[in-house]
């Protein structure tokens, strides 16, 4: 009788679905889900995780008009960023091509006010963050665009950049609140972080890049070994490596 209490105790514990949002935001890190229940939701990240322990995977061949690139660099896809809903593509002539995740079909391109280039590559694009209704996207000039995901194709200008002064913006990232860029090419200057909300500037500093001060220069003219990485975590703490 002692063991049916506890199994049933146990079974009970199981379908709460307060412990498995718990667990999921433990472990996985998730505030929100995609699915019906937290349970299915943690089976789902942790049938995810195995499946990369494993090596188990497939791929899908995603499709655009190349017709469309005037420039052969617009071929060459430089970062990507995944959210729930969404891939984008960071392509070296500054575009940003949106698909969506469940269709892999091409629902939004992007495009950045260009300005004088600085090099062959000065409007690649180093880093995108979705924020839904948002996608913002920086080059590698420094310039960093916002543009709606269901809005025009033609991205706003929310900072221009200064290469001079900061350096190539070798990285860019962000969640909710902050954007972070990581840049190399000017000393003491290799973090930049950013209010998302009001898209001021609130903090640079670090000589993290400094050493690599040369190699951000060439990443505006040719292609080069990556310099260094930079990530939010969900603490809103950000993270940076060379």
């Amino acid at each position: 009788m002692m063991c049916v209490q506890v199994c049933s105790t146990w079974q009970a514990v199981s379908r709460s679905d307060p412990l498995w949002h718990r667990l999921t935001t433990v472990i996985w890190g998730r505030t929100h889900r995609m699915h019906a229940s937290w349970r299915e939701e943690y089976v789902y990240r942790h049938q995810t995780a195995q499946n990369f322990r494993a090596g188990r995977s497939f791929y899908h061949t995603l499709h655009f008009d190349p017709a469309s690139v005037d420039n052969p660099d617009g071929l060459t896809c430089r970062c990507l960023t995944l959210s729930d809903t969404h891939l984008a593509c960071g392509f070296a002539d500054g575009t940003v091509r949106l698909f969506d995740l469940s269709t892999r079909q091409l629902v939004g391109t992007f495009h950045p006010h260009h300005r004088d280039r600085f090099g062959r590559f000065s409007r690649a694009v180093s880093g995108i963050v979705i924020t839904d209704p948002r996608i913002i996207f920086a080059t590698l000039d420094g310039d960093i665009h916002v543009a709606i995901i269901d809005g025009e194709p033609l991205a706003r200008t929310a900072h221009s950049g200064n290469v001079v002064n900061d350096g190539a913006l070798v990285d860019f990232t962000g969640c909710g609140r902050w954007w972070v860029g990581l840049y190399a090419g000017v000393p003491g200057r290799a973090l930049h972080v950013w209010d998302g909300n009001t898209e001021e500037l609130a903090f640079v500093n670090t000589n993290l890049t400094d050493p690599e001060a040369v190699m951000g220069w060439h990443t505006l003219t040719e292609l080069t070994e990556t310099i260094g990485r930079v990530r939010v975590t969900g603490q809103e703490s950000a993270v940076a490596c060379t």
